[in-house]
This record gives structure tokens, sequence and C-alpha cells, in this order.
């Protein structure tokens, strides 16, 4: 490969990274095999530290993941999904997974966990208010 082209995929290497660091949601990006290649610092945070290399379906244990991340990349990859963590918080998670290349895959993790916890208090609400008004 000539220096040109390292440099630019340097540059765009460096693009996604910087891009990542900007975002609150998790940022992730695998090989074809599913081996994390790149992952932001709220991902580190939802998965653990140490993500780069390993497969992703070590840490998102879903069929329907492991399903979409295992599949030949003959086919586009355009999805999302919710996941719900089996860490202290019980954080939900909404996976979005979509092809960047034939060699990448790109992974949005968006933490809903506090969005759970609004409805569920609000639900709680009007079913409280409800009873006492009967």
């Amino acid at each position: 490969m000539s220096n040109l082209a390292e440099n630019k995929l340097d540059l765009i290497d460096n693009s996604i990274k910087d891009i990542g660091d900007l975002l609150d949601d998790g940022l992730i990006i695998t090989n074809r095999s599913g081996f994390i290649v790149s992952a932001n610092d709220a991902s580190r945070e939802f998965l653990g530290k140490n993500l780069i290399n390993q497969n992703i379906t070590t840490f998102i244990k879903s069929k329907e993941f492991t399903n979409l991340v295992s599949k030949k990349f003959n086919e586009n990859v355009d999805k999302e999904f919710f996941y719900q963590m089996d860490d202290v918080l019980k954080r939900s998670l909404s996976i979005r997974i979509k092809k960047l290349s034939n060699e990448l895959i790109v992974i949005l993790l968006l933490d809903m966990t506090l969005q759970r916890n609004l409805e569920k208090v609000r639900r709680d609400f009007v079913a409280n208010v409800s009873h006492e008004l009967r």
C-alpha cells in the first residue's frame, strides 16, 4: 500500500475516533468477524475497559445480536434492538448496527435506562392517582 493510501486510512481512523469521543453514547467499530477495532469512552463505560481485539458477542450476549454480527457480509446490516444488561444498574441499551463497508460494522449503544425509569415513575404515579380517585 502506498504512503498516500496509508495516510488516508490513518486520517479516517483518527476522524472516527474523534467523532466517537464527542458522543455520550457508545460507539464501537468491529471488523467483519465481530472483533472490536475501535471503541469510544462511553462504550468502555458500558461494556468494560479492555474491548479492543475482543469479539463483541463476548460483551453483548443476545441471540439476535450474535446472529446479526455473524451474518455474512453479502447483505446490508441495518438493525436496531433493545438489550437489558446484567450489570448492577440493569441498564437498558438500544443497540443500532449498520454495515459501514465490506470490512467494518458500526455499533451504536444508546443508554435508555433513564427513559425506562422515568416511564416507570410516570406509570406508577398514574396508577396511584387513579386508585386514589376511585
